[in-house]
């Protein structure tokens, strides 16, 4: 039964939706107060007076706030919505019937991530219980929502309160996406001090690109200018990491159930903790010792949920992060030598029981010098893995000086290896270039050198150092769009002089450079040259197919290379 139910005498019932946009509502009441209610709420009467309604919340707020907008400019001529169409129903539903109800208008416009969030959540408890996959499908049906949000939901709803209400499908500000929320319950799993860290470093749309980009490098980066305030420490597979700095970093992050259970695992008796700590660290510096990071190390870290894990793909290792310093202090312990003994030789001395202090000094200082020599290896190779990470974190957000230094390396390189080809583009291409030739108007491009030094200082001193980069490159590629009609014999820039410079800097045919040079080149073409120059850069299949050398074919059209013979030259005189 349908019916007109005065909005006073209409209570609403708990809905998902707690987050209403003000704009939306008063979009709505307009659009009610205009043309009328299109769409009736449901609900069940309760006594004479009293309507509790179900579905339908935004219209039943939009009639409300139709009271205060009617006669307020824009709503002049607009008068107040009294009463609300309600289909009744004739008994109480469910409150799994109420949630479908919800589910369908909601679908008509969405609800905010949050609203989404808690509406899983309370399905998601009361379907518990059943299997994982069962209770996926059971809120799906429920709310009428496809798995893979429901996926994204259920891991949202893992993270801190903080991070899951900055959760946005259009992120802004310190805003994050759906994606990085995903990467980060990912990391919340094992390591919430990490995520949190993560987390609040993302104050801006820009810093959440960087971190949807790039998830490692950003937690890396995180890790690094953190001041310490997070641990996670990398392990490499072949690094040796000195083990003094690291039980420094990890005594600094222990809490009490960290000492409880470091405790247990030292068997400290009857030192106390901070002092069998300290014999370590001493013995650790004393030593020069080191953690030899390997396979088995970065697999009992992972698969013991000690470490966060990045998965980059098949073609890269894994990125792993300890984020428990009880086991990184239990490493350095366990891989720390209980006593000095002196390296056995497999000389000939040795295997002759030769017993002579002098020789068994030698062979100490030997082994010594080898096990040196295979720590700086492996520190040095540590050092390199470190740097592409760092460099990955630190081109995040590049300095002003550092784009500078490294459009100003390009521009010189280029200006190095292709000084006839710039020359030409820019000789034929600018009056600046050029000088007079004879006595006449005649013109034709200074020297090389000279024209190259021009070029490179005008690129050099351009304000915007990528438009500078530009700028050098564009004189690049006007060498292969000039109409060759247009360049005469020169003695240091004629179109056959340079023709081997232009073919070994960019040969012939197909190939992703000559179709970057055309993007850049294209726009600034006028028509002649568009038409002149496309063929030599743009291929289509049929053209790439073919087998005919269009280059003797235009030969042979040439005039001046074909016998016409007397009878032709005659008809073509007369």
């Amino acid at each position: 039964m349908i019916e007109a139910v005065p909005l006073a005498q209409i209570r609403l019932a708990p809905n998902p939706r707690k987050r209403i946009s003000d704009d939306g509502l008063v979009r709505l009441a307009r659009m009610m107060m205009t043309v009328g209610q299109k769409i009736p709420a449901i609900g069940r009467r309760l006594s004479a007076s009293e309507v509790l309604l179900y579905e339908g919340q935004r219209r039943f707020l939009s009639a409300g706030r139709s009271v205060e907008l009617a006669g307020s400019e824009g709503f002049e001529e607009l008068k107040p919505i009294g009463t609300l169409c309600v289909i009744l129903l004739d008994h109480e539903p469910t409150p799994r019937e109420i949630r479908q109800l919800q589910a369908h208008a909601n679908a008509r416009e969405d609800l905010t991530v949050q609203d989404q969030q808690d509406q899983f959540d309370d399905v998601w408890k009361e379907l518990g219980g059943l299997p994982d996959e069962q209770r996926i499908l059971g809120v799906c049906d429920e709310l009428a929502l496809p798995p893979v949000v429901v996926h994204n939901l259920r891991r949202q709803c893992t993270l801190p309160e903080e991070l899951r209400g900055r959760v946005a499908k259009e992120p802004s500000g310190d805003q994050i996406s759906i994606t990085l929320a995903n990467q980060l319950a990912e990391m919340n799993a094992t390591a919430p001090a990490l995520t949190q860290a993560v987390g609040d470093r993302v104050v801006s749309a820009e810093h959440e690109r960087q971190a949807r980009d790039d998830f490692g490098a950003f937690v890396h980066r995180t890790v690094v200018e953190g001041d310490g305030a997070v641990y996670a420490q990398r392990i490499d597979e072949g690094a040796h990491l000195e083990a003094a700095q690291l039980l420094v970093d990890a005594r600094r992050h222990l809490d009490d159930d960290g000492r409880e259970r470091l405790g247990g695992l030292l068997g400290s008796g009857e030192k106390s903790l901070d002092t069998v700590l300290e014999e370590l660290t001493r013995e650790a510096r004393e030593r020069n010792a080191h953690v030899v990071v390997d396979e088995h190390v970065r697999d009992r870290a992972s698969n013991g949920k000690f470490a966060w894990t990045l998965d980059r793909g098949r073609d890269y290792a894994r990125g792993i992060w300890v984020v428990d310093p009880v086991f990184m202090i239990g490493l350095i312990n366990e891989q720390m030598p209980k006593e000095t003994v002196a390296g056995q030789d497999e000389s000939y001395f040795a295997a002759a029981g030769v017993s002579d202090e002098d020789v068994a000094a030698a062979q100490e200082e030997d082994r010594k010098a080898r096990a040196k020599a295979k720590r700086d290896r492996h520190a040095a190779a540590s050092a390199n893995l470190a740097l592409g990470l760092d460099i990955s974190a630190k081109l995040l957000e590049p300095t002003e000086a550092q784009v500078r230094a490294g459009c100003e390396f390009l521009m010189r390189l280029l200006a190095r290896d292709y000084v006839e080809v710039i020359a030409f583009g820019a000789g034929w291409t600018d009056r600046d270039r050029q000088q007079p030739v004879g006595a006449g108007e005649r013109t034709a491009p200074r020297s090389p050198e000279v024209i190259i030094d021009a070029e490179l200082t005008r690129a050099l001193e351009h304000r915007d150092p990528v438009r500078g980069l530009l700028s050098l490159l564009a004189r690049f590629g006007a060498a292969f769009v000039l109409d060759p009609n247009g360049v005469s014999s020169s003695k240091h820039l004629g179109a056959a002089r340079t023709a081997r410079h232009l073919s070994e800097a960019l040969p012939g045919g197909r190939s992703p450079m000559r179709s970057a040079l055309w993007q850049l080149m294209a726009p600034m073409l006028n028509p002649h040259l568009t038409v002149a120059s496309r063929d030599a850069f743009v291929f289509d299949e049929l053209a790439g197919s073919s087998t005919v050398d269009l280059a003797e074919r235009a030969r042979e059209r040439d005039l001046a290379d074909v016998d016409l013979g007397d009878e032709s030259a005659s008809a073509i005189a007369a």
